[in-house]
């Protein structure tokens, strides 16, 4: 989720378009704009016809919710019954996405951010809190497995650290090397995130929860293809890597057994997904695990996009 920019309309929209920079790609087919949602409008614009629906229009303050790559304008449909109890939500689809206009060129950021100026000038919204998805692993597993457990939400925030230090970890022990072997990291190192935060909840022994371990060793999985087209498999990463925490850790529990080793055996994660690992720098990760903090090295995303795209916006 962001936060408020305050900021002219002109740099917001600059800002947001840039995410797309490495997102839009043209097949040189061209399809009209269509009203694909209730309440739809097409917004005819010289650089593309938009699809936009705006949800109560004289409520508060407005959030715009932009659907851009691989994101359809329904993406938010469950959140805008809650948002617009008190505010003012407007829905975007980007252009070639949803309902828009498919052309055949006009993809580049200054197409994009010319377009959504002009619709949300047209809306006269000059200022807004935008909305970009996120991701919520630990956190979300933490809360949907306390609720099943009755844990308190001390031990559900607990559970939620605990997976968030997990993950860290696991991508720390090879940066950069699974994003190299086509590897999207969310994917891969989730599960074990997901199996931390409910073999925590559940109490599950140590024994227990390395079996869990070597479980979600065996359901990894996750490739960065869909960075060529747009198509929609990201979306499943981070809920189908916590689907199978949860399931490694149930088995577990009951008895089925993961190799031990899942981590740094000859045939273990690493060297499948990353072609290797640095054996002391895994150890000295492990050995600070619940003395040093990882999370307090984490920091909110200024912009809601990927990482890789923050710093061009703030040049911009």
């Amino acid at each position: 989720m962001g936060r408020r920019l305050k900021v002219g309309i002109a740099v917001v929209v600059a800002l947001l378009a840039l995410l797309l920079l490495n997102a839009f790609v043209t097949d040189g087919e061209t399809e009209s704009a269509e009203i694909t949602e209730p309440g739809g409008r097409i917004f005819k614009l010289p650089g593309g016809d938009l699809q936009v629906v705006d949800h109560n229009p004289q409520g508060g303050s407005p959030i715009v919710l932009i659907h851009c790559f691989s994101c359809a304008i329904n993406w938010w449909d469950g959140m805008v019954p809650l948002l617009e109890r008190n505010h003012r939500v407007i829905a975007i689809d980007m252009l070639g996405h949803g309902g828009s206009e498919k052309p055949d060129s006009g993809y580049t950021p200054p197409n994009q951010a010319g377009v959504i100026a002009e619709a949300l000038e047209r809306l006269q919204v000059s200022h807004a809190t935008v909305v970009g998805h996120s991701l919520g692993g630990s956190v979300t597993t933490a809360l949907a497995v306390g609720e099943a457990t009755g844990a308190s939400g001390r031990a559900v925030l607990e559970a939620a650290i605990a997976g968030v230090e997990v993950m860290c970890r696991v991508g720390l022990a090879v940066p950069g090397r699974f994003h190299a072997r086509h590897y999207h990291p969310t994917s891969l190192a989730g599960s074990f995130a997901a199996a931390a935060v409910a073999g925590r909840l559940r109490g599950l022994t140590e024994d227990q929860l390395v079996s869990a371990f070597g479980i979600c060793g065996s359901q990894a999985g996750g490739i960065i293809e869909y960075l060529t087209d747009g198509s929609w498999t990201k979306r499943l990463h981070p809920g189908w890597a916590a689907h199978a925490g949860v399931v490694a850790t149930l088995l577990a529990r009951a008895g089925f057994t993961g190799p031990e080793t899942v981590f740094e055996g000859a045939h273990g994660f690493y060297q499948a997904f990353a072609g290797g690992h640095d054996a002391a720098r895994l150890d000295e990760l492990l050995g600070t695990l619940g003395r040093a903090w990882e999370l307090l090295e984490l920091t909110f995303k200024p912009y809601p996009c990927g990482s890789i795209a923050q710093p061009y916006m703030d040049c911009a």
